[in-house]
């Protein structure tokens, strides 16, 4: 199997991130709406689990074998991570995307307050970041330049 074409790849990946970040959106508003009536209650079990009447409360977890959901557990966050998978066009290879969403603070099993809403772009397009890194590979061997011409100088004094 050869490796996948760049550009190919970059399709995959921008697919996958315009994905993740839409499903990121939707669950974060759907996630919100369940939590909200739980602000200032217990949410969580002493081992971190969700409490029964609420887990009962939660969507199914996905059937798109493309899509990933898994709780983040952390000592103050409320947050689940959310993964994409997008085939690379013409090879068998996948590209994978994912992002954590944060629904809301606790503190000692308690829901304190919900995050801000989950924002993020979905509407990237290949030219855009192919644009983009071309920019920063000039802006880095502009840099480098600046810095050759400040030897034996070099950025500060000690």
């Amino acid at each position: 199997m050869r490796f996948p074409e760049k550009r190919n790849l970059l399709k995959a990946r921008v697919k996958a991130r315009n994905a993740v970040n839409a499903y990121a959106i939707s669950f974060y508003a759907i996630m919100a709406e369940i939590f909200k009536p739980f602000i200032g209650e217990k949410v969580e079990t002493v081992n971190g689990d969700i409490l029964a009447k609420i887990a009962k409360l939660l969507p199914s977890p996905p059937s798109d074998e493309g899509l990933t959901i898994w709780r983040h557990r952390g000592a103050y966050a409320l947050a689940w991570g959310v993964q994409v998978r997008e085939p690379v066009p013409d090879h068998e290879v996948w590209t994978y995307e994912k992002e954590i969403v944060y629904i809301g603070r606790v503190d000692d099993q308690i829901l304190t307050s919900l995050e801000s809403p989950f924002d993020a772009r979905t509407d990237y397009k290949v030219s855009e970041v192919e644009k983009l890194r071309a920019a920063y590979e000039k802006a880095k061997r502009d840099a480098d330049k600046a810095r050759s011409a400040l030897f034996p100088f070099g950025e500060r004094d000690r």
